[in-house]
C-alpha cells in the first residue's frame, strides 16, 4: 500500500464546475461509480455556486440527497468577484459547505475537484487528502495574457498541493508532469456496451442520413461555421444536436436557424445511448485550439460504445482511439468522409468500435482511483448476514460470543472482529481458535463508530449484525432477526429482547434524547405523565410485542444493508455512547423504521469494555451532548445539561453531578 494510504475509502467533498443534473459528466459518473463501490462512504457534491446575477435562484443552501450516499449542495457567492469582496465570498461559500458537511456527519473528507479556483478555498475547508482531476487546460481557455497567467498559477498551486493529480488526456498528463510528480493518467470512460435500444420516436420523423452531435453547444469549442456550412452543402441530410445550448446569439442564429439542423435539447444521460445508436454518423466538430487539443472528449467514448462511425476535426484527441476516428478539417471534407462512411461502414467495424471501449468503464476508472490512492477495493457480494464485533480487552467474553455464533443455523454468516488495540490476548484468541473469522487489528482504540465503519467496507451481506463482544445470542437468533426484517420491508434496524446475566429483562428500546424529556425526568414529572398516558412509557414496558420504537441499543442490532448505505454508517464524532441513537435517528429521517422483536433473545453483560464508572459517565454525557447539538438545535444541550445536573443533585448522584459540571462534557 502506498505511503500515507487510506485504511478505508474516505468520505468525499466534490467541488464541481456544474450542477448535478441529467446531463451527467465525468464528475457525476465517477462519483456514482465510487459511491456504488463504497456504500458507506458519503459524497457531498458542491455545485457551481450561484452568483449575484442569479439572485432569483438563491435558496437556503441545504444538502439534497440524489442517491443513497450522494448529496448535492448549491452554494451561494453573494458578492461581486472583485478583490476583497471575492475573498469574502470564498468564506461565505466555505461556511455553507462546512455546515452541510456537519449536517451529514462528514468529518475531514477527501477533496475532489476539477476547478482551479478551489486553490483559494482549500485552507478554509476541513479536508484531508486532495485529488485534482485535471480535465481541461483552463489557462489556454483564457485569451487575456494576464488572466491566463493567473489561472496557470492557480492550476500549478492546486496541483502542487494535491496528493494526486488525475490527468484526463495525454496532453494534460505531459503538461502536469512539469509541476507535479504525483500524476496519473485517467482518461474518460463509458457505461459498458449493451444490447441495442429502440430508436427514440422523435428521430423517426427526421430524414436519413442523420449526422449527430452529443454535448454542450458552446461557441468557444464548437466549430459552428464548419457545421453550418456542412448542413448547407447537404440540405437533405438531418444534423441532430443533443445537449445544453450555450451558444452566443449570433452562433445560435447561424446554426439553429438552418432547416435541416435539429436541436433536441437535453436528454437524460441514460437515454443518450439510444439516440447515438440511431445516428448514422457521429460528429466531433470542435474548433482546433490549444484548449480543445487538451481535451479527452467523453462523447467519443459514448460514440464508440454505440458502434457508430466518428468524424472529428483534427484536434488530436484520444490518440489511443485514433484508429476508430476519421478526421476532417473542412466542411467539404466532413461531407465527403460522411458519404464514404455511409457506404463502407459495416457490422464488423461497428463491433470493433464497441470492443475498443468495452473495458473503458467508469467502474474500471473507480478501481484505478482506489489503486492510486491506496484504498481497499470494494468487497464482492457474498454472505446473507455480515456480523461485526468490535472488541476491546474482552477476551473471555469475545470467546463466548464467537462460540454462540457457531450455533446459528439456517443462515450464511460472514463474521468480522475489529480489535481496538487490545492487550489481553483477544487477537491471539481469534487467530488460534476462530480461523474462519476475519480479523481487523487496529493500532489504537478508534472508538466504536469508526471501528464499525472500517468493518462495513468488508461486509458482503444483505444484512449487517452489530454484535457486542459481551452479547450472547440464543440458538437461531440471527435467522429470527432476518425473518423479522423480512416481515417489515421498511425496517432499517431490528433488535431482539435483551436479558441481563441473571435472566431478567434489560431495557433496550429508548426514546431519542430530548431536552424537554430530560427536564421532566429531572423534576420527577415523567412518572405521573406516563400513568396518565401523556408520555410514552418505555421504562416499564415489558418488551413483549413486536413494534416500532425510536431507537434500540446497539448490543445486538440487525441493519438492512440498503438502509445502512443510505445513511452512510456511523458518525465518527461519537466515541462510545450515542452513536447508535444518531444512526437510527438518521434512518428514521430517511423513511426507515426501527423495529423491536421479542421473537428471539440475547444475553447482554453490559459495559464490558468500559469498567470505570466516571469514565463511562463522561462518555455517556459526551454522546448526549453530540446528539443534542446535532439534532436538537443550539439551546438543546445547555438546557439538557442543566436538567441532568439538577436531576443528579435531587437524587444524590454526586458523581454524575460532578461529570455534568466537568469541562470534559
Amino acid at each position: 500500500m502506498p505511503e500515507g494510504a487510506l485504511a478505508r475509502p474516505p468520505d468525499w467533498l466534490v467541488i464541481a464546475q456544474e450542477e448535478w443534473d441529467q446531463v451527467e459528466r465525468r464528475n457525476q459518473l465517477l462519483v456514482r461509480a465510487l459511491a456504488e463501490r463504497h456504500r458507506s462512504s458519503r459524497f457531498l457534491f458542491a455545485e457551481l455556486p450561484l452568483r449575484p446575477r442569479a439572485v432569483r435562484r438563491w435558496r437556503p443552501p441545504r444538502p439534497q440527497q440524489v442517491a443513497p450516499n450522494i448529496w448535492r449542495l448549491c452554494p451561494i457567492r453573494p458578492l461581486p468577484a472583485v478583490g476583497l469582496l471575492d475573498r469574502l465570498s470564498d468564506r461565505v461559500e466555505c461556511a455553507q459547505i462546512r455546515r452541510a458537511l456537519h449536517t451529514l456527519g462528514i468529518r475531514q473528507p477527501a477533496l475532489w475537484t476539477q476547478d482551479p479556483r478551489v486553490e483559494t478555498l482549500v485552507d478554509l475547508l476541513p479536508v484531508g487528502r486532495i485529488v485534482y482531476d485535471l480535465t481541461d487546460d483552463w489557462a489556454a481557455f483564457e485569451a487575456d495574457p494576464v488572466r491566463r497567467a493567473a489561472v496557470q498559477r492557480r492550476i500549478e498551486s492546486l496541483g502542487g498541493r494535491a496528493d494526486r493529480v488525475l490527468a484526463c488526456s495525454r496532453t494534460l498528463e505531459r503538461d502536469a508532469r512539469a509541476w507535479s510528480d504525483r500524476v496519473t493518467y485517467l482518461p474518460n470512460a463509458v457505461e459498458p456496451p449493451a444490447a441495442a435500444a429502440p430508436a427514440p420516436a422523435e428521430l423517426d420523423r427526421l430524414p436519413r442520413p442523420r449526422l449527430g452531435y452529443a454535448g454542450t453547444l458552446h461557441s468557444s469549442r464548437l466549430d459552428v461555421e464548419l457545421l453550418a456550412r456542412a448542413a448547407e452543402l447537404r440540405p437533405s441530410w438531418a444534423f441532430v444536436l443533443l445537449g445544453p445550448d450555450q451558444l452566443e446569439p449570433a452562433d445560435r442564429e447561424r446554426l439553429l436557424g438552418l432547416p435541416n439542423v435539429q436541436h433536441l435539447g437535453v436528454r437524460p444521460h441514460a437515454d443518450v445511448r439510444a439516440y447515438l445508436e440511431a445516428f448514422d454518423v457521429c460528429l466531433l466538430p470542435h474548433r482546433v485550439t490549444e484548449f480543445t487539443r487538451s481535451l479527452d472528449p467523453l462523447k467519443l467514448y459514448e460514440y464508440l460504445a454505440a458502434g457508430r462511425p466518428v468524424i472529428s476535426t483534427p484536434t488530436g484527441n484520444a490518440p489511443d482511439l485514433e484508429t476508430h476516428v476519421t478526421c476532417a478539417a473542412t466542411c467539404e471534407e466532413l461531407v465527403a468522409e460522411a458519404e464514404r462512411l455511409l457506404v463502407e461502414d459495416d457490422a464488423e467495424q461497428a463491433a470493433a468500435r464497441r470492443a475498443a471501449v468495452a473495458d473503458e468503464t467508469w467502474q474500471a476508472r473507480a478501481l484505478e482511483i482506489e489503486r492510486v490512492l491506496g484504498v481497499r477495493p470494494a468487497p464482492a457480494a457474498g454472505s446473507e448476514v455480515s456480523v461485526v464485533i468490535v472488541s476491546y480487552n474482552t477476551r473471555e467474553l469475545l470467546e463466548r460470543c464467537l462460540q454462540c455464533l457457531r450455533d446459528q443455523a439456517d443462515v450464511d454468516l460472514q463474521t468480522i472482529v475489529v480489535d481496538n488495540a487490545s492487550t489481553d490476548g483477544s487477537v491471539e484468541l481469534v487467530r488460534d481458535r476462530f480461523a474462519d473469522v476475519e480479523l481487523i487489528e487496529l493500532e489504537q482504540n478508534a472508538g466504536f463508530g469508526r471501528a464499525n465503519n472500517i468493518a462495513f467496507e468488508r461486509c458482503s451481506g444483505a444484512y449487517v449484525l452489530l454484535l457486542n463482544s459481551d452479547a450472547f445470542l440464543q440458538a437461531g437468533a440471527v435467522a429470527e432477526l432476518v425473518a423479522a426484517a423480512e416481515r417489515h420491508p421498511r425496517a432499517g434496524a431490528v433488535g431482539p429482547r435483551l436479558l441481563n446475566v441473571d435472566g431478567t429483562l434489560q431495557r433496550s428500546a429508548w426514546p431519542f434524547p430530548h431536552a424537554a424529556r430530560l427536564w421532566l425526568e429531572a423534576l420527577l414529572l415523567h412518572r405521573p405523565l406516563r400513568r396518565l398516558g401523556l408520555l410514552e412509557d418505555l421504562g416499564t414496558w415489558q418488551h413483549d410485542e413486536e413494534r416500532t420504537v425510536d431507537f434500540l441499543i446497539g448490543a445486538c442490532l440487525l441493519l438492512r444493508r440498503e438502509a445502512l448505505d443510505e445513511v452512510g454508517g456511523f458518525d465518527e464524532e461519537f466515541w462510545l455512547y450515542g452513536e447508535e441513537a444518531d444512526l437510527q435517528r438518521r434512518l428514521l429521517a430517511c423513511g426507515w423504521d426501527v423495529v423491536f422483536t421479542p421473537t428471539t433473545t440475547a444475553t447482554h453483560v453490559g459495559s464490558a469494555s468500559s469498567t470505570v464508572s466516571a469514565t463511562r459517565l463522561r462518555h455517556f454525557y459526551s454522546g448526549q451532548r453530540r446528539f443534542l447539538k446535532k439534532h436538537g438545535g443550539a439551546l438543546a444541550w445547555p438546557l439538557a445539561r442543566l436538567a441532568l445536573l439538577i436531576g443528579s443533585v435531587l437524587r444524590g448522584r454526586w458523581s454524575a453531578a460532578r461529570v455534568a459540571l466537568g469541562r470534559g462534557v
